[in-house]
């Protein structure tokens, strides 16, 4: 199964954080309790730390499956593309082939104003659609029974032009239902790609939400390096900002993420 890198990257960050609360987040817990209680007192009643960390944890793992979900069903869909692809190049290849050989044909043994009068374009369709619309306007003219040829050069020529237009038939039949399947898997690509762009955008807000909580709580706890390994990145959704400087160093970048802000302070004059 081949991932977006920026995906794999922000899985790589998500277990990261899920690690570091499985690691950490009770001691953390212990110690807001024992600092935060020894300023209020028994007046107030501290939340669970180790609770809001487990509840965390979990919302990560949801997030990520959520994202990694709409990834692969994304990456199916791309796979199931090929085939249709590939019957669409086929088909076109075939009938190009054979409307070019009869109108070379036409050209050689009748007038060359005959080759537009029996249907046939001057240039053949650049595009798959182009030759579609193109294969069923020669079948419908060929099919007319006022049609008749023009005189030949040389010698009598005698072609029931219905017969012509019968042969061409299945060859632009499969043109369109090889169009008709490549339209299906595009629209499911798009709602397949809309579903992993939604699901990445949901992530990368839950990701920056709690990486910054649990960032704000390990400084307040007194863990600062702990906090700098979680927070989360500026510029790169969904990574912490050590894992976007490593990103960006690898891309040939400076890697520098803006530091965290630091407390604000006054004196009095």
């Amino acid at each position: 199964m081949s991932f977006l890198r920026t995906n794999t990257l922000r899985l790589k960050s998500c277990s990261f954080l899920e690690q570091t609360i499985l690691n950490h987040g009770q001691r953390v817990a212990e110690t807001l309790g024992q600092t935060l209680g020894a300023l209020v007192g028994e007046s107030v009643a501290l939340p669970d730390f180790w609770a809001l960390q487990l509840f965390f944890l979990e919302s990560l793992r949801t997030m990520r499956g959520r994202m990694e979900t709409a990834e692969e069903a994304h990456v199916k869909e791309l796979a199931d593309d090929v085939e249709p692809r590939n019957r669409r190049e086929g088909s076109d290849a075939q009938l190009r082939s054979r409307m070019r050989q009869l109108r070379d044909f036409f050209a050689g043994a009748f007038q060359p104003m005959a080759v537009e009068e029996l249907g046939f374009p001057r240039r053949l369709g650049k595009s798959p659609e182009e030759l579609l619309r193109q294969g069923a306007h020669l079948i419908e003219v060929l099919k007319d029974p006022a049609k008749v040829l023009p005189a030949p050069f040389l010698g009598q020529v005698t072609l029931l032009l219905s017969e012509i237009a019968d042969s061409l038939k299945p060859l632009v039949e499969d043109l369109r239902v090889a169009l008709t399947d490549v339209g299906r898997e595009t629209k499911e690509a798009a709602l397949t790609l809309l579903d992993r762009n939604r699901a990445i955008k949901e992530y990368d807000q839950m990701f920056g939400g709690i990486a910054r909580t649990l960032e704000s709580l390990y400084r307040l706890a007194g863990e600062p390096e702990l906090a700098d390994q979680v927070r989360p990145s500026v510029r790169r959704p969904g990574r912490t900002a050590n894992a976007a400087k490593e990103e960006e160093a690898s891309e040939g970048g400076e890697g520098n993420e803006p530091a965290p802000a630091e407390p604000v302070t006054t004196s009095e004059a």
